[in-house]
């Protein structure tokens, strides 16, 4: 259920922003900027959300505490994929070919 709720707000955020990207930074870098940041948004929050849900799971079937263990784990999980799914297509998008 969290991931469905995150795959719509991913979603709706990504787009949105993507358009916003559009708007403001079309006519520089061409609509290959938009995309990044509309799917650079849209995994970020699908993740956070998958990792939100599934994480302090995790933490309870090892018998760790899910309440202390959870957030930093969770947050730091989520920013390395985030910024490592950024990057990438960035780089794969936005490099000339």
């Amino acid at each position: 259920r969290e991931m469905g709720v995150g795959i719509l707000m991913g979603a709706l955020y990504g787009t949105v922003l993507a358009g916003i990207a559009f708007v403001l930074y079309g006519a520089q870098y061409g609509y290959h900027f938009s995309i990044v940041v509309g799917i650079a948004m849209f995994t970020a929050m699908t993740i956070a959300a998958t990792m939100g849900a599934v994480g302090p799971l995790l933490f309870d079937n090892f018998g760790i505490d899910p309440a202390t263990a959870a957030g930093p784990i969770v947050s730091t999980t989520t920013d390395i994929f985030s910024n490592l799914i950024y990057f990438t297509m960035a780089a794969w998008l936005l490099w000339p070919h």
